[in-house]
């Protein structure tokens, strides 16, 4: 990636473009959500494993 003509982005084998830009960017909208939820008074689901509310009981 090129900005200017400068280099801001060595090139990346595509496995490591993967997992550092769109993994955590699934991972940001995922604590988003999860936010969102325990902010609106909603229970959070238990689909990516343990939730903090668990460990309370």
């Amino acid at each position: 990636m090129t900005a200017g003509g400068k280099t801001v982005l060595q090139p990346m084998p595509r496995i490591q473009v993967i997992r550092g830009f769109l993994m955590n960017h699934i991972y940001h909208h995922r604590g988003e959500m999860i936010v969102y939820l325990r902010s609106t008074g909603n229970k959070v689901p238990n689909m990516y494993g343990p939730i903090y509310e668990d460990s309370l009981r």
